[in-house]
């Protein structure tokens, strides 16, 4: 009796489930990315909000920014797991834990995994288009997906040419996503728009170059021609701790200069934002400057807070504070 009880009142099968789907969806996020899957989608968010405010938007443009947020975190799941196939003998180097590498996935499955988010984030982008009743966006974000999947397309496979080729490659992939993402609730105002476009694209460009760092066994072990498996570690941390601070310089030099035009009063914001990533940023590089090699895996996903949370604030700054109000229906 005792054992029948038990069987039916403890609900052993319903918690493994349960578990086992957990397990499921976070072997999908790494295979996807995990940390790196913030960044571009705080700052697709961040910039429609931007060009929102610009535009002098009057009410919310927040499903326009969720579907430019959707639309980059799926290109970015998409193309990161298409880096796991095609990299994963060197994966098995540099993180033998990876999904793939453990076999707890399978090359079709992440195969089929990159084609459905590579359809989701294009029906995404197509709404996107549609709602905002402008299809100059579209190409902006394939040019960003294009870029993406070149680093590890056979054929292609910017990374294994040259660094600064992947370094060109990744600065494309940020500047069209800022653009594509501005675009989507227009005008575009070059000078304002380019001046984020190119705090984007130094953010891809030294979070590219942070991923070749963490890497840096594998890709040596197989020739890949990245700035540390060329010049070592030690040589090329100097040089990855430089980049990864100099994104934070953009926005407060754009409004000193007059190309970043700030509501009111908030140009203050931008130079305090701007400083406060500056020191995070060198913080960070600090670190690696102590043992590049070992702590690069682990600042990777510090660095990509670190930017989400900087693009968040960054949209803040560009809002009058009075159109807060208006956005979240409280005036």
């Amino acid at each position: 009796m005792l054992g029948t009880v038990s069987a039916t009142f403890l609900p052993s099968d319903d918690v493994a489930a349960r578990l086992r789907a957990r397990v499921s969806l976070g072997l999908y996020v790494r295979l996807a990315g995990g940390a790196a899957l913030l960044s571009p989608a705080a700052c697709a968010f961040s910039l429609t909000l931007c060009g929102a405010a610009a535009r002098g938007a009057g009410t919310g443009p927040w499903r326009a920014a969720l579907l430019a947020a959707l639309a980059a975190l799926l290109i970015a799941a998409a193309t990161g797991a298409l880096r796991q196939i095609t990299d994963l003998d060197m994966d098995r180097i540099n993180d033998p834990s990876l999904p793939l590498c453990t076999a707890e996935i399978t090359p079709r499955r992440a195969g089929l995994f990159a084609l459905a988010s590579a359809v989701l984030a294009t029906l995404t982008v197509a709404a996107l288009c549609l709602g905002s009743k402008s299809w100059f966006p579209l190409p902006l974000f394939a040019l960003f997906a294009l870029a993406r999947a070149s680093r590890s397309i056979p054929g292609l496979h910017v990374r294994a040419r040259s660094w600064p080729l992947s370094a060109l490659v990744a600065a494309l992939a940020g500047a069209a996503l800022a653009l594509g993402a501005w675009l989507v609730t227009g005008p575009f105002d070059f000078r304002h728009a380019g001046v984020l476009a190119l705090g984007a694209a130094l953010v891809m460009v030294a979070a590219s170059a942070l991923r070749d760092m963490a890497a840096l066994r594998g890709e040596a072990a197989y020739g890949v021609g990245t700035r540390p498996a060329q010049r070592g570690a030690v040589s090329a941390a100097p040089l990855i701790a430089g980049l990864m601070a100099t994104p934070f310089l953009v926005m407060p030099l754009g409004v000193v200069a007059g190309w970043v035009v700030l509501p009111p009063g908030q140009w203050y914001d931008a130079l305090v934002v701007g400083a406060a990533g500056l020191l995070s940023a060198c913080a960070l590089g600090v670190r690696l400057l102590e043992d590049p090699e070992s702590r690069a895996p682990r600042l990777r996903g510090h660095y990509a807070l670190l930017v989400t949370l900087h693009f968040l604030v960054q949209a803040a700054v560009h809002v009058p504070h009075a159109r807060w109000g208006q956005w979240l229906g409280l005036t």
